[in-house]
Parts: C-alpha cells; structure tokens; sequence
C-alpha cells in the first residue's frame, strides 16, 4: 500500500469461439503510466491537493477606516480604527472551502470609545466552521461564543477579532494614534477559520467583497457600522437605522449619509494614510465626496495619490 506499480494485462489463445472483452476498465492511482512506453510511469502527473490563493486580490495590505459616531456623522476624520487587513483562502483541488488565513494589523484608534471589530461571512452558515482562532479577548461581557469560536446566536459565520480595541491600542495619548512618538507597535493579529469540508462550500463564493467587517462602537453590541452597501448581522439593533445621518429606509440598510452618500466605513485595495485627529477625511482625500455623491460610480481611484487627489499635510504623520 502506498507504493507506486504497474499492470500489465495480457490475453492469449489458439482460436475456437472463447470470447472475452473488457471495457470502462478504471485503476485508481496516484500517477498515471502510458502503456505504449512499457507502462512506465509518468511521473508528470502528481497527486491532488490544496490549492491556496489571495483571499483580497493582493498580496500587500488593504486599508479599512471606520467613523464611529454613526449614525450620527460626527468629525468625520476616519481614524477612529484603522487597520491593515489581508488573507488567503485554502481550498481542494475541486474548490472546496478548507479554511481562511487573516492577517490584521492594526494602525490607529482615534476613538473616544472603545470600540469592537468583526467581521462576518454571509456565505458560511456557522455550523459549517470547525474552528476559529486568533481571535483577541478583551474581558468584554457583550459577546457570546460557540464552541467552536464563532459569535453565537447568528445565523452565519461572525468572527469577533478585536473584542475591545484598546486591548491593542492602548488610551495612552490624544490623539489615540498608533505610531505617534508615545504609542507602542503592534503585532499583526493572525486568524485561522477552518471550514468541515462536508459542508461543500465554494471557495470562489469568498473574495475580499463577500466578506463584511464591521465596527461595534462603545461596547453597544448592536450598534454595528459596515461598509456601505453591506448587510448588518442578527444582533444588530435595528430601531438605530434611518436616524439622525443614516440614510435607510423602507427596510433598505445602506450605511450611507443623507444627502451626501457618504459612508462610515471604507474598504481599499492599498495601504493609505489616515487623517488627523478632528481632520474629515475628505479634506485629505479630495475626490472622495465625489465619488460617494456619484454612488461609487466617478473617481473609483479616488485613495490613489495621484496630482489634485490628496492634501497631504491633513494626513497624520509620527
């Protein structure tokens, strides 16, 4: 057993009516041999196995900010949590979802509150997770686990990185940010969630889009800010929705501004600077307005540092 061979199958006679046949003829093995060399053994083809590829499209960082004042639009600086987030996906070679590999850095908390981050995963029910791990406690009493390391009572997948971010980042100075001349580094926080394979779930269903990370502001587990566009998880508090800046309604949770469009969350592609303390962002990023008022249709590029796009001396610098 284990071991690689060959078979050769031979048929000889002196006539007469004997008949025999063999048809659909199937030999599992881990190599295949070509019988027009003698059945040597090709050694070309190997055995099946995992296939691990960029869960975010890149292999650097992407950048997520939050404001955390939503619904309300407060000073709309976006440095309230920011954090470097990248990732790989392990699936079979027929594409079945085994597991994800985050690696989250974090890089500032401007927050006077303290603040939670998660992330969930409308594709994977939660059942369908074996295990999570990584995840940082914080002492918090606003959460609530299953065994195997997910957020209980959702129907899907949430994953609580950060139960209180100043497990990370300390309250240390005013600014809050990390970097500055008083703040110490932090280590990247790194988050394994294996999938049971029985559940048969597609690694191409997960890419950077399918995934929601979100805010919890001030310890208030219902409170939860997303990306706009993004669904909220069960244990959001709906009755906040459509009030003070939110612009949903009719039922339609969008995360975005009246008016403005504008988000209180904002996922991209690169690693980018973030604003000072009581600085908007768009004062720093001068198409993002723009691009939120044209519902993300014109100035796509708008975090790319290009000439007219930034003002460079809003951003923090150490």
């Amino acid at each position: 057993m284990g071991q690689s061979g060959k078979i050769m199958i031979s048929f000889t006679g002196n006539g007469g009516n004997g008949r025999i046949a063999l048809d659909d003829l199937v030999i599992p093995s881990l190599y295949a041999s070509d019988p027009t060399k003698n059945c040597t053994l090709d050694t070309t083809v190997k055995p099946e196995g995992d296939i691990t590829s960029s869960l975010m499209g890149t292999s650097g960082y992407s950048t997520l900010m939050f404001e955390d004042l939503w619904p309300g639009l407060g000073d709309y600086d976006f440095n309230d949590l920011v954090l470097g987030i990248k990732g790989e996906k392990i699936t079979t070679s027929k594409g079945v979802l085994k597991e994800i590999q985050l690696t989250i850095l974090p890089r500032a908390a401007g927050a006077a509150f303290d603040n939670s981050f998660g992330i969930a995963f409308p594709h994977i029910p939660v059942g369908a997770v074996d295990q999570v791990t990584g995840t940082v406690k914080g002492n918090s009493e606003i959460f609530n686990y299953l065994a195997n390391g997910a957020e209980a009572n959702q129907t899907n997948l949430t994953v609580i990185v950060l139960e209180n971010v100043r497990t990370v980042i300390p309250s240390i100075n005013n600014p809050l940010l990390i970097g500055g001349t008083t703040s110490p580094e932090v280590a990247p926080i790194r988050i394994s969630i294996k999938i049971k394979e029985s559940a048969n779930i597609q690694g191409s269903l997960i890419q950077a889009e399918s995934m929601n990370p979100f805010l919890i502001a001030n310890q208030e587990r219902g409170r939860e800010i997303h990306l706009p566009g993004k669904s909220a998880t069960d244990l959001v508090n709906p009755s906040l929705f459509g009030t003070a800046a939110d612009n949903s309604m009719n039922g339609t949770v969008n995360y975005t501004a009246k008016d403005t469009n504008l988000p209180w969350a904002i996922l991209v592609p690169d690693e980018v600077p973030f604003m000072q303390e009581q600085t908007p962002i768009t004062e720093g990023f001068l198409k993002m307005s723009e691009w939120a008022k044209s519902k993300g249709n014109n100035f796509t590029d708008w975090f790319m540092d290009k000439p007219s796009y930034r003002e460079k001396s809003k951003f923090f610098t150490k």
